[in-house]
């Protein structure tokens, strides 16, 4: 997936969710531009920040509980390498 398609992706999960730029930047701890950049597909975000990304903008059903499990192990694995 490419940084436009990203970012497409990632603006219209959060506009589903009813979130600003500002409201999910807050979530992440993070800044508005950083999501801006994300939404225009200037860049992506860091890869630490992908789970919690996927748990503010995506539907959480016990089935996709799993794979988001496996996903924080995994990025907590890499982040201390």
């Amino acid at each position: 997936m490419n940084s436009k398609d990203f970012g497409k992706r990632v603006a219209a999960l959060r506009k589903e969710k009813g979130l600003t730029q500002s409201e999910l930047a807050e979530k992440l701890n993070i800044s508005n531009k950083a999501i801006s950049r994300w939404e225009t597909g200037e860049g992506y975000p860091e890869i630490t920040i992908l789970p919690s990304l996927a748990v503010s903008l995506i539907p959480q059903t016990p089935e996709s509980a799993l794979p988001l499990k496996r996903l924080k192990s995994t990025v907590s694995t890499l982040s201390s390498m």
